[in-house]
This record gives structure tokens, C-alpha cells and sequence, in this order.
């Protein structure tokens, strides 16, 4: 017998594990939860075409704000996710980047070399900063989210440092819009505001103005479609986005 209780105590560990673990049923139900906390339109398109890194940044943006709503036990409705987008680089412009990044590179090797006695190593110094200059550029549709909700418009960014920053505007707060085309036949636009940001001291002297941008659009004409919706009537007339 006393050979037999250790093997009877670990049976009852094991036991008690595994009904301390959560159920098919408890698993549903933490996922239906979460899902009415966090409601994303995974059906569209839109959505789909985003990529993974970018879904959890704009999720994390989304929970954010759902969190802190309900630590102030504010009554407005739940934030819905109405529109998402990356800026959109043709391939001719990647290009353009990789022919000035090769010359930038390798032009001022010989002049380095021959002019300093460290040469080498400054060349090398310099090829590891122009990483930092180009590749935030090259890589923007892969790191920047562009998202148009039912009560804010923000842009979620992911630095070279895997570090996320989001700027934000309700559309409340939106004075001034503006929209435009570019060169490369893709949209830009531009959501202003000259009002405190909420939360903000009363008491500071001076307010900055508040600017978002979403740039180099390929599906401009849904984003001004939420935008017409949204913003107020009077931004709306001043942009032209009701036409």
C-alpha cells in the first residue's frame, strides 16, 4: 500500500487538472464574449486583404478603446469597424526606391575609401543608415492600417521598432476635410481638426492643430463613401465629398 500511493496521489493530481481545465462549452462561451466585445467584419473583403500583423494591430486598437469605454461605463453604442486600408505603392515606384537606394549605396563607397583612412567602416555605417531610410518606405503597406470606424478615424502604424502608435479623430471632432489624387493615380485624404482632443487639460493655453492622412488610397471611393456618412454636414459640403 505504501508503494501504491504515490502512484494514487498523481491519478488525483491528473483528475484535478483536468477539471480545472474549461470545457468545449466554456471555450464557446469566452469566444462568443469576445466577440461581442470585439465585433470584426471578417466576411469582407476589405478585411480579408488585410494582412495578419496588420488585423491584430487594428484589433488591439479596437479593444483598446472598448476597454477604456467600459472602465468609464460610458453608454455611447460599440465601436464598428466600417472600413480598413493600406497605403497602396505601385510597383514602379518600388522600383524607383531600389534604383536610388543601389546608387546612394554605391557611389559614395570609392570616395569614402579613398579619402579617409577608416573608409570601410564608414561605408559600412552608411549602408546600415540607409536601411532606416528606405525600408520604412518600401514597407509601408505592410505596417500601416488606415481605419474608418462608426465613430473615429485613425491610422495604426508599426514602427521599425515593432513599436505601435495610433492617431486618431472622431469624427465629432473633425473641423476641415480635404481630398485629392495623386500622380500615381491613387487618393489622399486629409481630416483636420483645431478642437482639444478629448481627455485633454482645459486649462493649457494653447491647442494644436490635429491632423490625419491617409495617403495613396486605391479604394478612395469606400473611404468617402464612410466619410460622407459620418463627418459633419458642414465638413462634408466644404470637402466635396457628398458629390
Amino acid at each position: 500500500q505504501r508503494h501504491g500511493q504515490p502512484a494514487m496521489s498523481a491519478r488525483r493530481a491528473d483528475e484535478a487538472a483536468t477539471a480545472t481545465q474549461p470545457g468545449p462549452a466554456l471555450r464557446s462561451t469566452a469566444t462568443n464574449t469576445s466577440a461581442k466585445v470585439l465585433p470584426l467584419p471578417t466576411d469582407e473583403d476589405w478585411w480579408q486583404r488585410l494582412p495578419d500583423l496588420l488585423q491584430a494591430q487594428v484589433a488591439v486598437a479596437l479593444e483598446s478603446r472598448a476597454r477604456r469605454e467600459a472602465r468609464y461605463q460610458s453608454r455611447a453604442p460599440p465601436e464598428e469597424l466600417l472600413w480598413v486600408s493600406t497605403p497602396f505603392i505601385r510597383t514602379s515606384t518600388l522600383i524607383q526606391y531600389f534604383l536610388v537606394w543601389t546608387l546612394l549605396l554605391l557611389l559614395p563607397v570609392p570616395f569614402l575609401v579613398e579619402l579617409f583612412h577608416h573608409g570601410g567602416y564608414l561605408a559600412l555605417v552608411w549602408s546600415l543608415a540607409s536601411v532606416f531610410l528606405f525600408v520604412p518606405r518600401i514597407t509601408r503597406s505592410s505596417r500601416e492600417a488606415f481605419v474608418l470606424t462608426s465613430c473615429r478615424a485613425f491610422v495604426s502604424i508599426r514602427t521599425m521598432y515593432c513599436s505601435i502608435t495610433t492617431e486618431q479623430l472622431d469624427y465629432s471632432e473633425v473641423t476641415a476635410a480635404k481630398v485629392g489624387i495623386n500622380k500615381d493615380r491613387t487618393g489622399t485624404i486629409e481630416l483636420r481638426s483645431n478642437l482639444p482632443a478629448r481627455g485633454a487639460d482645459p486649462r493649457a493655453p494653447f491647442t494644436y492643430e490635429r491632423v490625419i492622412r491617409f495617403d495613396h488610397l486605391r479604394d478612395l471611393k469606400d473611404a468617402c463613401r464612410v466619410l460622407n456618412q459620418k463627418l459633419p454636414a458642414e465638413v462634408v459640403a466644404s470637402a466635396g465629398l457628398s458629390g
